[in-house]
């Protein structure tokens, strides 16, 4: 059950606290995009969500986005934010996860991952070590 189990939760993104994140060594936060950040069908970030990672960055940490949807809807969220980002990552497969840690030169303990789904995001996550 550890696999699936999530280390803090949140009802929303929103109530994340970043510097908390910063003191506890993270560097990279990896978010899933649908129903995490914005509804399935929102193609684009909103004001919250844009503020949320501007408050990301100011702490120092850097963004990437994962998601198990379609290059041309991942690219097209996180151009804004000239984030790398990960489409179709097959998640919880640790394909893509090793990619992103080669390609951008993160320790597991320095990654955190916000996502909504437990057979996906979490298990995929834990697995990896972040």
């Amino acid at each position: 059950m550890k696999l699936f189990t999530p280390d803090y939760y949140v009802e929303s993104y929103r109530a994340i606290d970043v510097e908390k994140l910063k003191q506890r060594g993270i560097c990279l936060l990896v978010c899933d995009i649908d129903n995490t950040l914005v509804a399935h069908d929102c193609a684009h970030p909103d004001d919250d969500v844009r503020t949320f990672i501007q408050k990301v960055k100011q702490n120092g940490m850097q963004i990437a986005f994962v998601s198990n949807n379609v290059k041309e809807r991942v690219e097209t969220f996180a151009k804004e934010f000239h984030a790398p980002c990960y489409p179709f990552a097959k998640k919880p497969l640790k394909l893509t996860y090793r990619k992103m840690v080669k390609e951008l030169g993160y320790a597991p303990q320095q990654i955190a991952v916000l996502g909504d789904q437990l057979l996906t995001d979490m298990l995929g996550a834990n697995r990896m070590g972040f």
